[in-house]
């Protein structure tokens, strides 16, 4: 059972971390590269980051970019 999280800054659906966590176990290596589509928040980056694998994030609105670059850290890992 995953409940659900909040992140603040504006982003309203985030997607839970653990959800996240879960997928990235089951389904690639470490170090391997996460292609998140729905960027958002960066919830995606962040547990990949948090879990030794590499991203990128897809993102159309630029407030959510910025939100997402500040919860990872910076620009690109």
């Amino acid at each position: 059972q995953i409940n659900t999280t909040s992140v603040g800054g504006g982003h309203f659906a985030a997607c839970p971390p653990k959800l996240a966590e879960t997928c990235m176990w089951g389904g690639g290596p470490v170090g391997g590269i996460v292609l998140d589509p729905f960027w958002g928040s960066g919830t995606t980056a962040a547990a990949a980051k948090s879990l030794s694998r590499r991203y990128i994030g897809i993102e159309i609105n630029p407030e959510y970019c910025t939100l997402a670059k500040q919860r990872i850290g910076g620009d690109e890992h």
